[in-house]
């Protein structure tokens, strides 16, 4: 008899509960789906993502754990896919090693959680990549300098064969002027002589 209240209210109100059971029920399968949809795409990509690096298409396979990365933050693979992409990007047999990129995943992967040893392993990379930067900067200053000498001696070359051919035009001019001047003599002696002869 206490809860007779309670089945009136439900009778009357029947529909009404019924239609919020549903739009529960309803909500619930369409999380439910499109979480299973996002685990199911996750799995996909992650199957591309090994077979890309088992083929050892690594800059693919970088790529496309970054993209996993990238697309799911919460997921249970992040924290992998980013360590892939971090090593990926940098693997010494990769066709297009990405030092920028590698930087990038890295210094994510040291903001994770982790244990020491793995942190200390992460550190130690950061480091040999910022070193591998700074050389590859030394590098490219020394080809930048060695190539504007290399203009520099170019151009000394070009003026110094400029200067060359003018000294030769100069020095065949002197020749002819001291062929003119080797003439000028005979016939100033040859006139010397007939004025004598008069």
């Amino acid at each position: 008899m206490t809860f007779s209240w309670l089945e009136t209210i439900m009778l009357r109100n029947s529909s009404f509960l019924a239609a919020t059971i549903v739009l529960v029920l309803l909500s619930d399968c369409t999380f439910i789906a499109r979480k299973y949809e996002d685990n199911r795409e996750l799995h996909n990509q992650v199957k591309l993502a090994v077979s890309l690096e088992e083929s050892k298409q690594y800059a693919e396979a970088a790529k496309e754990y970054g993209r996993i990365a990238e697309t799911y933050p919460n997921s249970f693979f992040y924290k992998k896919a980013v360590r892939k992409a971090a090593i990926l990007h940098v693997n010494p047999e990769n066709p297009q090693f990405d030092l920028d990129a590698g930087m990038k995943w890295f210094k994510v992967l040291a903001e994770l959680p982790q244990s020491a040893e793995e942190q200390e392993n992460v550190r130690l990379c950061i480091g040999l990549l910022e070193r591998i930067s700074r050389l590859k900067y030394s590098i490219y200053e020394l080809e930048y300098g060695k190539k504007k000498l290399m203009n520099a001696s170019e151009r000394q070359e070009k003026e110094l064969a400029e200067k060359d051919g003018k000294i030769r035009q100069l020095e065949s001019e002197i020749t002819w002027t001291r062929e003119e001047l080797r003439k000028m003599k005979e016939v100033d002696v040859l006139l010397h002589k007939s004025r004598r002869q008069q």
